[in-house]
């Protein structure tokens, strides 16, 4: 997590506004400004079976 938050930092801080996501057969994307400028995304479990994005 803390490579996530040095990540944003370096991008100057970021809102969700600037976020996008994108999801097709391929699977799912997130990005940041463009699709083809991707952000950091890691899986962690919940403890409940689900998955928490970070």
């Amino acid at each position: 997590m803390a490579d996530a938050h040095l990540w944003w930092i370096g991008q100057g801080r970021p809102g969700f506004e600037r976020f996008g996501l994108t999801v097709d057969v391929d699977g799912e994307r997130v990005w940041l400004d463009r699709p083809d400028h991707p952000a950091p995304v890691g899986v962690r479990g919940d403890g409940k079976g689900g998955a928490i994005r970070t």
